[in-house]
């Protein structure tokens, strides 16, 4: 048992080091004069997503979140439901096998879709002016190039907002966020190796149980205006 244990942990440690390596190898330089940019993490339920769009339009940024489907599907050439199988998602075992069958035209690999997937956040967050939601943005993205935002709210809290929102009862709700957090949380740490819940990770947290969202717009606003001055 031993033997079996230590040779997993071995197996481990090369993996993570090959994912780093990949990371850094895949990523093209980022200019020093590239605007500033925002990317924001969120719990499902949180608010998080609105919050975003309404921090994009005062900051006269462009958001992005269902475009990077799009986006890789242009440049990967694949439809759009094969990059959304995806997207955010970390594949289990029966989902590899239900892909193993799929037509060759339709596959697409993880390690090219987490190719493209960094290579359409650089290239994106370079132009400046963007607010990317989710898809580990803030792990590729470089911190000196933004702030990178996470909201967060009591799991209590986070169900009766999409129970009222999204029109479900309780129940629904509590079972949707339950999968998306799971599937959200494997996808970054099976990509960037870390725990999307450590708020090492991020320059901003917010809790919005007591906030409203201009009280939280006004808060991650205030903080981006502080971290980047020149960016007005």
């Amino acid at each position: 048992m031993a033997q079996i244990s230590f040779r997993k942990v071995v197996i481990s440690l090369v993996n993570k080091e090959f994912q780093r390596q990949q990371l850094k190898d895949i990523l093209p330089p980022v200019k020093k004069k590239n605007p500033p940019c925002l990317t924001v993490s969120r719990e499902t339920g949180s608010g998080g997503r609105l919050v975003a769009q309404i921090v994009a339009k005062k900051l006269k940024m462009k958001f992005y979140d269902k475009q990077f489907v799009e986006l890789i599907a242009k440049s990967t050439k694949k439809r759009k439901e094969v990059i959304e199988s995806l997207d955010e998602k970390s594949k289990t075992m029966v989902e590899g096998i239900v892909d193993s069958l799929k037509p060759a035209k339709d596959k697409l690999s993880e390690a090219r879709y987490f190719e493209h997937l960094c290579q359409t956040i650089l290239s994106l967050s370079q132009k400046g002016k963007a607010v990317i939601l989710g898809r580990g943005g803030n792990f590729i993205v470089p911190a000196k190039r933004c702030l990178r935002v996470r909201i967060i709210a009591p799991l209590k809290t986070r169900i009766k907002n999409s129970a009222q929102f999204e029109n479900k009862s309780k129940q629904q709700a509590r079972e949707d966020i339950k999968k998306i957090h799971t599937a959200r949380k494997e996808f970054v740490s099976r990509y960037f190796l870390k725990d999307i819940s450590n708020a090492n990770y991020y320059d901003l947290v917010i809790n919005t149980k007591h906030l409203d969202l201009e009280q939280v717009v006004s808060i991650i606003i205030k903080a981006f205006k502080q971290k980047f001055p020149q960016a007005g």
